[in-house]
């Protein structure tokens, strides 16, 4: 892992300022000259330790979003000597709890969506020829998904979804987007996860 540098804080610093204030942003084109002569003591201090930290103990933090966090937490009065205040630290942890816990692949989770497919399918399947997922999938009443209402339902999991929409059983509509922005926002991460168990799926995708 590369070593962070105070530029790297000062840039992950100014992106979240402005987004939280809405506003562009602009750097210094010389940044050393611009640190030692136009940044405070206290805030070069500031600025030297957050990158000695994010280099050792907080390597496996991302700066990023840490700076959000700091955003969020303390509002337009978070600087650079607010760095190291407890509640920033203490809300980043439990966000990234949250949101490992969100991309762990539950089995069981995608087992139970199986079923409830081929629970619904009963009785609906009239092309022997056609599989019930691919089925499933094209089901619409009026302008609804029906595999995108019974996600919302909770009645199948997040990465079956995930695994119909990149294998094409269900093209989403724009109203379906609107419907499932989580989903639109991390498909990518899903994606990566549904990866490592592509034997698993595909014994799922041969029970339909």
């Amino acid at each position: 892992m590369r070593e962070v540098t105070t530029w790297d804080i000062y840039v992950a610093f100014r992106v979240a300022q402005a987004n939280f204030h809405s506003r562009p942003y602009r750097l210094p084109k010389d940044w050393e000259k611009h640190l030692q002569t136009k940044m405070s003591e206290k805030n070069r201090e500031a600025l030297e330790l957050a990158a000695q930290g994010f280099s050792t103990k907080w390597s496996n933090i991302n700066i990023d979003k840490y700076m959000e966090v700091g955003f969020d937490v303390i509002g337009k009065g978070f600087t650079y000597v607010r760095f190291f205040d407890p509640k920033i630290m203490r809300l980043y942890i439990e966000r990234d709890k949250h949101a490992k816990r969100d991309l762990a692949v539950s089995k069981q989770a995608i087992i139970r969506s199986s079923k409830f497919v081929k629970s619904y399918m009963r009785g609906r399947n009239h092309h022997d020829k056609v599989s019930l997922i691919n089925q499933f999938g094209k089901l619409r009443e009026g302008n609804e998904s029906v595999a995108v209402r019974c996600y919302i339902q909770d009645k199948i999991d997040k990465f079956f979804l995930t695994w119909m929409i990149k294998e094409g059983y269900l093209r989403l509509e724009d109203e379906d987007r609107v419907q499932i922005p989580y989903i639109v926002e991390k498909y990518r991460e899903y994606i990566a996860k549904l990866d490592d168990i592509k034997e698993f799926m595909e014994k799922v995708r041969s029970l339909l």
